[in-house]
């Protein structure tokens, strides 16, 4: 297939030249003794962790699915260095397809993370193509149906209506359990290994609880850590996720390493295999609309957030202070617990202050 010709920035064929940084160019070993070797290994140690493993799984998907674009439609142009110009078509043929503004510049992320790597000029830093990005970025996506919010009557009802007939059943009601009681995001469910969840008794009144160390979380890229308490629900409900839990891990066998873990795949259930490997989101997301279509909802309308949406909507709405509720999720503020709820709007309404006396 022969390509347009691309015409903003420099010749494409010409690329960007190398410069200096790439992993590969700091020395392996060098001639100043084992101190010198032990600091270039720490140094490149330090450089190679400067993104969480979530982020660069995605990058990793996210450049192979750009160096397969430019490899069918346009393999004359290098995908590294890749030109500027070929970027910005790439940008294009995204937008065609009608992909998610934050979806795209998620690639792009991708796209100079594996210039960084190498070594080479970011074609991101090309004038025509960051004013293309600039367009980008003012665009507004096509109306999305927001995800709802799993509310605690709904998360109940489908954790007791959802059923359990193997080891995967298990894993899924305690993966949507603890989900919703932690208040946590679900990279951080997906990440958690069972090093970081410790099972314990108030000395007091004598309350099962689950305390959980969350190492690194979205707010917290430098890793200072925080421990999220969820404590056992009274009175059998469904939705407590310290007896699903302790479930799920009699039954696998789990002691270390990742928490909830893949299934090999099989259509038969009965020869399904837990493996090793830990999750990703989006099985924590395939995880909620199998127990939300326990109760007949519609998949389609959840998602792994709508655990910690329905956490915050339905804790608000139950007078719960917001400072607990902070605590609970790793707000520093309430301005996001209350994008989640809107209770704020309808309690401090200009349309309900104006009627709430009746005129004489």
């Amino acid at each position: 297939m022969s390509s347009p010709a691309l015409r903003y920035g420099s010749d494409p064929a010409t690329g960007h030249g190398a410069s200096a940084g790439a992993f590969s160019s700091w020395p392996r070993y060098g001639a100043g003794g084992d101190s010198y070797d032990y600091a270039v290994a720490e140094a490149r140690r330090l450089m190679e962790a400067d993104r969480a493993q979530s982020t660069l799984r995605h990058y990793a998907r996210d450049w192979a699915q750009f160096a397969g674009w430019v490899a069918e439609h346009h393999a004359q142009y290098p995908a590294l260095p890749a030109p500027a110009p070929l970027v910005g078509l790439y940008i294009g043929h995204l937008r065609v397809r009608r992909l998610a503004k934050s979806t795209i510049l998620g690639r792009l992320a991708a796209i100079q993370y594996a210039h960084e790597l190498a070594g080479l000029a970011s074609p991101l830093k090309d004038a025509m193509l960051r004013r293309e990005i600039r367009g980008l970025r003012r665009q507004h996506d096509a109306a999305r149906q927001k995800r709802e919010a799993l509310m605690r009557e709904d998360a109940s009802r489908a954790l007791a209506n959802f059923p359990l007939n193997d080891l995967r059943d298990l894993r899924d009601r305690a993966i949507v359990a603890l989900a919703w009681c932690s208040a946590l995001r679900r990279s951080n469910i997906a990440a958690m290994r069972a090093e970081d969840v410790r099972f314990g008794v108030d000395d007091i009144d004598g309350t099962r609880y689950l305390e959980i160390f969350v190492p690194r979380s979205k707010t917290d890229q430098e890793g200072i850590g925080r421990y999220v308490i969820v404590t056992e629900l009274p009175g059998g409900d469904s939705l407590c996720a310290y007896r699903a839990l302790r479930a799920w891990l009699d039954a696998s066998g789990v002691r270390e390493g990742p928490l909830f873990r893949t299934f090999t795949l099989t259509p038969h259930a009965e020869h399904r295999k837990i493996t090793g490997n830990a999750l990703d989101g989006g099985d924590v997301a395939r995880a909620v609309k199998r127990v939300v279509s326990a109760i007949g909802l519609d998949p389609a309308r959840f998602a792994a957030h709508s655990t910690r949406r329905g956490f915050v909507t339905s804790a608000d709405a139950a007078g719960v202070r917001r400072s607990l509720i902070r605590e609970q999720g790793g707000w520093k503020d309430d301005r996001m617990i209350s994008t989640y709820t809107r209770l704020e709007n309808v309690r401090d309404n200009a349309l309900r202050e104006m009627f709430k006396t009746t005129p004489r």
